[in-house]
Formats: C-alpha cells, sequence, structure tokens
C-alpha cells in the first residue's frame, strides 16, 4: 500500500484498527455495489413475446428441455444466456439471478480495487454509468478488460501501486469466475476473455507473480466447467460447443451486416484514436512491456466493441459509445488528474455523439432512463419477496396473450416451426423439437444449414411442422434455410393453411429424391446476366462467390457492402433481394421464384406461377473485394410433385 495512504492505523497498545479512509472506502464499496446490483440484477424480468425476439424465449426452453448446446442448439446465446436476456422462465430464473449476482460483485470489486486507495470518489459513479448505458451486455463484456486492468496495477512497481495480498488474490479470483462464465452466457464473448484473460496471465509471469497466474487460470477453467454443469449441460459435449460458437462467428459478419450513415464511424474513429494515444503516451509508453501489454488488450476491447456495434449498425452502435463511457470511468482510476479528464471528456462527448445519432437524446433522456431502471427494480424486488409466485403467474399471462392470437390447432407429435416465431410453440406447450439453428436467418454458412438440414434427415425428425415464408433484412426468401427446402418439399405432405404458415405432416414413407438430373454449369462477372435453364421444373442453383484476400481482411475487421440478386421471371418481372454468398455457395431453389407462403404452395404443387426464373444476376459496388469471376451450378430437383397441395 502506498506510505501516504496507510489502510491502518496503530493504537498505542499496538492493536491494528482501521484508518478513517478505510472506512469510507469500505462504506462506499458497499453502497456501490447494492446500487449496482439494482441495476444489473433482473429483479423485474421480460416476459415471453411473440415474433422475432422469441429467441429470447427459446434459449430458456433448450435449458428447460436439457437440448445440449453446441450439438441440438446452436446459438450466438449459451445455456447461461438468460442472464443477459432478462426473459423469465420458471426453470431458468435461479441460474440468471446466479450468474447475474455474480457479475456484479466481480465488476463492483474489480472497480473498487482499481480506485483504491487514490480515488475513493469515483466509486459512486459505478452504479450511475451502469444505468445509463443501452445495454445490459456492454457491462458485462467490460470484465476481462478490467481483470487485465487489475493484473497491470498488481504487476507494476510496488512502491506505486497497491502490491498482491490476499485481498488483491481474492479479488482476481472473483474476476476470473466472471470471466469463465461469460462464453456460456455469450458465445462471442469466448475470444474477448480468452485474448485478455490470457494477457493478464502473461503480465503476471512477465512480473514474476506465479500465483496470481494461476489463480486466474484455475478459477476461469473452473467457473467454466461449474457454470456448465449448473446449467445440465454434459462436460463431454463443451468443446463442441465452442466449435458451434466459431462458425458462428465466421458468417456473422457478412450474413447480419447493416449499413448505415457514415458520421456515425467518426462519432466512433475519433474518440476511439483520441483514447488510444491518452492511455499509450500515459500508460503505455512508461510500463514498457507491461504497458504494452495492457495496450493490446484495451486495443483489442475498443475492436470488439467496434464490431459488436458498426456490423450491424442500428441501435447496436450505441454499445460501441457505451463502451466509451466504462473506460473513461476505469482509466480515470489509474491516470494522473489532468490525462484523466482529457480522457474523460473525449470519451463523454464520443458517447453523446453517438447517441444522438441514434435518436433523440439529452440529460432528460438519461434521467428518465436511470428513473425507469430503478423503478422497475424496486418494483421486482418487492414482488419477490412479497409475492414469489407472481412472476410465474406473469409468465402464464404472456403465454395466454400469445396463445389466443396463435392461428396453430393443437397438433399430436412433435412440432418445428419455421423461420422465427417458436413463442407461438412454447405458449401453447408443444412437444418443440426444433432444428439446431432455431431460427432460418441465422443457418448462415454451409455448415450451420447442413446440421439444420441432418436434423430433417434424421430419425428424429419433427413430425409436424409450421412453415412460412419470410426473409430478413430483404434478403431473397429461398436462402433462408435453403439447404433443407427440399427435403420439406419431399419428406413432408402439405395439410392445411393456417394464417401465414403451412401445417405440414411428416410423410411415412417419403420418396427418394433423385440427384442424377440434368446439370449445367456457368461462369459470369458481377452484374453480367446468367441464363437459367429448365423452365417449368425446380431449378436448383449453387453459386461459388468468393471474396478476394482484401476482401477477407475487410470482413474480418469490419464488413463487407451489400451484395444484390436481380431474378428476371416469366412473368416479366423483375425482383431484387439482398444475397448472402456463404448462404448460396450451400444451395437454394432458384426456380419457380418464391417470395410468399402461397408460392411455396405453388412449387410444391407444381402449378404454373409465371414466376420461373429466366435471368439472373449478382451486383455488388465493391467488385475489388470479390473475386473475378462466379462460378454457378444449376440442377433439377427430382421431387414428387404434391398435386393436391394447392386445395
Amino acid at each position: 500500500m502506498p506510505s501516504d495512504t496507510p489502510a491502518t492505523t496503530v493504537r498505542n497498545n499496538g492493536t491494528l484498527m482501521p484508518s478513517r479512509r478505510s472506512i469510507v472506502f469500505i462504506i462506499s464499496a458497499v453502497f456501490a455495489t447494492a446500487l449496482t446490483a439494482l441495476f444489473l440484477v433482473p429483479w423485474s424480468p421480460d416476459m415471453p413475446v411473440a415474433g422475432l425476439e422469441s429467441w429470447r424465449s427459446a434459449v430458456n426452453e433448450a435449458v428447460a428441455r436439457h437440448r445440449v448446446f453446441g450439438r441440438d442448439f446452436i446459438w450466438t446465446y449459451g445455456p447461461l444466456g438468460a442472464v443477459a436476456t432478462g426473459v423469465y422462465h420458471p426453470d431458468t430464473d435461479a441460474l440468471m439471478l446466479i450468474g447475474s449476482v455474480l457479475l456484479t460483485i466481480a465488476l463492483s470489486v474489480g472497480f473498487a480495487m482499481l480506485v483504491w486507495p487514490r480515488r475513493i470518489y469515483l466509486l459512486p459513479l459505478l452504479p450511475i454509468v451502469v444505468a445509463a448505458i443501452w445495454g445490459y451486455e456492454v457491462v458485462i463484456m467490460v470484465l476481462p478488460f478490467l481483470l487485465l486492468l487489475i493484473v497491470f496495477r498488481l504487476s507494476v512497481p510496488p512502491e506505486r501501486y497497491v502490491p498482491p495480498r490476499c485481498a488483491s488474490l481474492l479479488c482476481v479470483a472473483v474476476l476470473s469466475c466472471a470471466l469463465g462464465i461469460l462464453s456460456l452466457i455469450k458465445g462471442p464473448m469466448l475470444a474477448l476473455a480468452a485474448v485478455e484473460g490470457g494477457l493478464a496471465i502473461l503480465m503476471a509471469l512477465v512480473a514474476r507473480q506465479r500465483a496470481l497466474a494461476l489463480v486466474i487460470l484455475f478459477f476461469a477453467i473452473s467457473s467454466l466447467c461449474v457454470g456448465w454443469l449448473a446449467a445440465q449441460q454434459p462436460l463431454a459435449a463443451l468443446p463442441r460447443f465452442f466449435w458451434a460458437q466459431e462458425e458462428i462467428a465466421a458468417g456473422y459478419s457478412q450474413a447480419m451486416s447493416l449499413h448505415g450513415p457514415f458520421p456515425q464511424l467518426l462519432f466512433l474513429g475519433i474518440p476511439a484514436i483520441l483514447l488510444s494515444a491518452i492511455f499509450y503516451f500515459c500508460i503505455t509508453r512508461k510500463e514498457k512491456l507491461t504497458g504494452w501489454l495492457v495496450f493490446v488488450g484495451f486495443a483489442f476491447y475498443l475492436f470488439v466493441s467496434f464490431k459488436e456495434g458498426f456490423v450491424r449498425q442500428d441501435a447496436h452502435v450505441n454499445f460501441a459509445g457505451d463502451a466509451f463511457l466504462l473506460v473513461a470511468l476505469f482509466l480515470g482510476a489509474l491516470l494522473e488528474p489532468l490525462p484523466a479528464i482529457a480522457l474523460a471528456i473525449v470519451a463523454c462527448l464520443g458517447w453523446v455523439a453517438i447517441e444522438s445519432s441514434v435518436g433523440n437524446f439529452g440529460a432528460a433522456t438519461m434521467v428518465a432512463r436511470i428513473e425507469n431502471r430503478a423503478r422497475n427494480a424496486v418494483n421486482g424486488i418487492i414482488l419477490r419477496v412479497s409475492s414469489p409466485d407472481r412472476l410465474l403467474a406473469e409468465f402464464g399471462q404472456a403465454n395466454a396473450a400469445i396463445r389466443a392470437a396463435s392461428p396453430f390447432p393443437r397438433v399430436r407429435g412433435t412440432v418445428d416451426l419455421y423461420p422465427t416465431n417458436l413463442s407461438l410453440l412454447f405458449a401453447d406447450g408443444m412437444k418443440w423439437n426444433g432444428r439446431p439453428i432455431m431460427q432460418s436467418y441465422s443457418a448462415y454458412t454451409p455448415a450451420l444449414a447442413e446440421a439444420n438440414a441432418a436434423h430433417l434427415r434424421g430419425n428424429d425428425a419433427p413430425e409436424n411442422i409450421f412453415f412460412g415464408v419470410e426473409a430478413t433484412d430483404g434478403r431473397l426468401p429461398a436462402l433462408e434455410d435453403g439447404v433443407s427446402w427440399p427435403l420439406l418439399l419431399n419428406n413432408y405432405s402439405i395439410v392445411g393453411f393456417r394464417g401465414n404458415y403451412l401445417q405440414m405432416l411428416r410423410t411415412a414413407c417419403p420418396t427418394p429424391m433423385l440427384f442424377d438430373r440434368p446439370t449445367a454449369a456457368a461462369t459470369a462477372r458481377v452484374g453480367e446476366w446468367v441464363n437459367v435453364p429448365w423452365s417449368g421444373e425446380l431449378v436448383w442453383a449453387r453459386i461459388e462467390m468468393r471474396p478476394t484476400i482484401a476482401g477477407r481482411l475487410v470482413l474480418a475487421t469490419f464488413k463487407l457492402p451489400r451484395v444484390s440478386i436481380e431474378l428476371k421471371l416469366a412473368d416479366g418481372r423483375t425482383v431484387r433481394h439482398r444475397y448472402i454468398p456463404e448462404m448460396g455457395r450451400a444451395g437454394f431453389l432458384l426456380s419457380p421464384y418464391v417470395g410468399s407462403t402461397v408460392d411455396f404452395v405453388m412449387a410444391a404443387s407444381g402449378e404454373d406461377s409465371g414466376q420461373d426464373v429466366r435471368q439472373l444476376r449478382l451486383q455488388t459496388p465493391a467488385v475489388g473485394l470479390w473475386e473475378r469471376h462466379i462460378g454457378l451450378s444449376f440442377t433439377v430437383l427430382g421431387i414428387s410433385r404434391q398435386r393436391d397441395a394447392d386445395k
């Protein structure tokens, strides 16, 4: 402990007693932790809703129904995903609360360690910042970087900072436990946890603090295994879960990107450069190797925040702005006063600029946001204490409302729904037997699409399917779970039309699909029209369109401009959709054009819809980021038509 700020004083009889500073610190830390828990723990959780957001309920249902993550259920969120989604389910509520409390303690203890002993006055700012930011995930994503900062403090010369003691090791252990469960909350956080945790371990080893490195490694791995087992997942399936997360992350930037206004990039880029410069001159240049290690961790955290906020450039950009606030708060405890003030000003300006670019923003907005969160939290705590069964009743009411709007009849046997609105099944208590990637828009790589198709080919395929045609982000509808469409057409009979959904029943003895039908190949350039053969047939297409080396670099660091597909139809129309090259590489039904559920029925029955595709072309403004030639192959699908499907 620095000599000018003693933690204890000595009585005349030689006994130790806490100093006034220590007492103030303890009281402030407890108060800050309690308020932070008020805002971070989902005391008043969300209830199930229908629509695209039903994936949040599906994560809970997967845990409740003991589906194995990474095998039966492949998604961005892991078995502890309720910690981030905040959606109630009676079987996952305890996991959600325990996980949230652990992360809250880790954040509070870590920040308290960071501000001791010179910046105790910053402690009350933690709950204020947590309440003011846009999303919960921003807060939990900063924990690996916070661990790295703590290890940095413990690794620099002891005359300047707090030396490692039992309290310090305990703080690192708590943060390491939080680090371990992050990937079980949201799989892509594995990369951030691994990089920041690895840098922390390396820094501890460089500083010859082996005990510190062992504490990080032991508690991170232990909490990972304990959290996985607590969600009733088999330990042997953990490696496969990580492989599945890598596959989801690999296709995300290409398939899920949205483009927004260019000034938002400046609102992020300029503050990020200035913050990095302040960090470098005030910390990195002075501390040499340990300084470079923490700078790499800082830069990687900003990069991940940038990707999280700007790949899908809608309200997600707030994610990057909120990261600035947390950085300013944490680094303010390490820097000297003037650099800390400069950094806080830059970070707050960047945060305000990004928030303002998304919607109306001002002091009144922030006050209302904090008030609403505090009110909801207090009401939730009162509800949980006074009426523990009330949440279960609200859960039942939410499902009853979804069930009342459902167009589906009760069916016997197992069931799945395409493409997204799974809450209609959960609310009705149906025997959900969903495909691994449970919403079609996320089967965006050949491996993920094939996993869903393999589910339909297996002996455990669902007996009933409710199927609708919907497109996400303006995509060509046939791309979404496109590899599964031939199996749906061949192995299932259309037996009803419910709302905008087809009711399909698995055929007892489906006829084998023929793959020896006529095949044609072509080569084209971007923007060039290609003739499609075999009018009047079901034409299956595979398109090889790959990025160049430069394109791969752009895709890895940011996102590529959109690719579009244009189709000229037999009825004279030209339709245009977003095209995802990875999904097209897996294969999709090209002709006839299917733009609605009714079109799917006509394709199944063989009815002439006038929508046979005559020509197609691919277009993108980023020609230099894609290989010059595009390879196309066309095959006639050998599938028996359901002649009475149009009835």
